[in-house]
């Protein structure tokens, strides 16, 4: 008599393979960006935030310069509105400053300048919705 495992093995098994193929797969096809190469939340969130509907290719010149001009949370809470906008106007996304200055000011001063990790708190801020959040 065959045994037959049970479906939560099975499932189990099936995500392995899953995750392993695509892991394999990942190390030939995906190309290299910068917030890839990183653990930094602040560099990834920023990232998020400029490819929200802006290709890649267009933004990483301008997330590059912005990391020199804003290379932290602090930096950028304390830029003026005007000159984040500016920065951002190349990817059309100049309207956004406002949302992402409240949102550097807030993660500064309730967050002591950490990004959050979890979704529920990085929803909460101006102009991050769940898909950026997560």
């Amino acid at each position: 008599m065959k045994v037959i495992p049970a479906v939560e093995e099975l499932e189990i098994d099936k995500i392995g393979w899953f995750r392993s193929g695509l892991k394999d797969w990942s190390k030939t096809n995906f190309r290299s960006y910068p917030w890839r190469e990183t653990t930094d939340a602040y560099a990834i969130f920023m990232a998020e935030f400029m490819l929200q509907k802006i290709g890649v290719d267009t933004a990483i010149p301008i997330y590059l310069s912005f990391f020199k001009k804003y290379p932290n949370i602090s930096a950028l809470a304390s830029a003026p509105v005007t000159e984040i906008a500016e920065i951002l106007r190349p990817l059309g996304l100049f309207f956004r400053a406002e949302r992402l200055s409240r949102s550097a000011r807030i993660i500064l001063e309730e967050n002591r300048g950490i990004v959050p990790k979890q979704e529920k708190k990085l929803v909460k801020l101006p102009g991050v919705g769940k898909y950026t959040a997560r």
